[in-house]
């Protein structure tokens, strides 16, 4: 949605270092209305940014609220925008409660989310992922990611009769390294590769405040 219609233009042919102070254009890609600085063409076009910058400008549409003009192109998708807006659910971070059964497993699913235009990854749970996959969670604003996270197991790599056992880290670590070719930010949310680590070796002591019964002894005179 951000190319120009001409691959090159003549200064003659730019407006530059304009500003408009809201409630004025639309960024097409999110429908907000936009603040800041902005020039035009002789085309018609419109982009973010007091000049062209293939990377960062961004193509504005008009707001035109005059019923007269209504048929407008730029109004039908406005009201489009403002329809799509309304869709979508918007999500909460979560934090994984980790339950016996994820103990025995071994492991729990995490769930990512993380929007196109930022750097913010926040966790998330099932149903929000859920949501994302079902597209109710806008997919063109938002990526997500499902990891498999281990939770048990060895703390460091051995060898156990001739086999190689990864240590709980190490397993993460790969599950690290494939999310990032998705989501690359995520490197830094879990560098903790042992977290909600579980040690199944711990053996919980009885109660050690409980009275032992003597059995009596009888004497006879």
């Amino acid at each position: 949605m951000n190319f120009r219609l001409k691959s090159y233009y003549i200064a003659d042919d730019i407006t530059p270092n304009l500003y408009t102070t809201g409630d004025e254009y639309i960024i097409i890609e999110t429908g907000q209305s936009y603040t800041g600085p902005y020039h035009t063409y002789n085309t018609g076009e419109v982009f973010t940014l007091s000049n062209w910058n293939p990377n960062q400008s961004k193509k504005l549409f008009k707001i035109d609220t005059d019923e007269t003009t209504n048929n407008s192109a730029d109004v039908f998708i406005y009201k489009q925008l403002n329809k799509i807006k309304t869709k979508y659910k918007s999500f909460q971070p979560s934090v994984p409660i980790i339950t016996d059964n994820d103990k025995k497993l071994g492991y729990i699913h995490r769930y990512f989310i993380k929007k196109i235009n930022n750097n913010n990854v926040i966790e998330i749970n099932k149903k929000q992922f859920n949501d994302w996959e079902s597209e109710n969670i806008d997919p063109n604003l938002y990526f997500a990611i499902k990891i498999k996270w281990t939770i048990t197991g060895v703390l460091q790599d051995t060898i156990s009769n001739g086999v190689n056992i990864e240590a709980v880290s190490t397993i993460n670590t790969k599950e690290v390294t494939r999310a990032s070719k998705k989501i690359i930010e995520i490197v830094d949310v879990l560098s903790d590769l042992t977290q909600y680590y579980v040690d199944m070796n711990i053996i919980t002591p009885g109660n050690i405040n409980a009275s032992t019964t003597n059995t009596p002894t009888t004497s006879g005179y």
